[in-house]
């Protein structure tokens, strides 16, 4: 099976159409001090790693690191709008933001 061509998009964006995409895929982000969240993309985990762990070339020519899996991005979207139906784009994105560092979902 061939490699599909990646693109690079927002978190925002990709939040936009999470309920879209494959819930087995991973997000990856660039590799910066702090996350650079404009350049973002959704790779199936077979096509990024390795089995043994080492990264394909895509991700390392785009200097990208993961970030989270795609069901837990739902999961953290379905918890935040369970709390709050008509949240911010903004509420969001702290949402995904504390469930990244606290690996728990923010309590609004």
């Amino acid at each position: 099976m061939g490699r599909r061509r990646q693109i690079m998009q927002s978190l925002e964006s990709i939040m936009k159409s999470l309920d879209q995409l494959p819930q087995d895929y991973v997000l990856y982000v660039a590799k910066e001090e702090s996350f650079d969240f404009a350049s973002c993309c959704v790779l199936d985990p077979d096509e990024a790693e390795d089995p043994d762990g080492s990264e394909y070339d895509y991700v390392q020519e785009n200097s990208l690191r993961y970030f989270l899996e795609i069901s837990i991005l739902a999961q953290v979207k379905h918890n935040l709008k369970a709390q709050v139906p008509n949240y911010s784009l903004q509420q969001l994105m702290e949402a995904v933001m504390y469930y990244f560092k606290h690996d728990a979902f923010m309590e609004v």
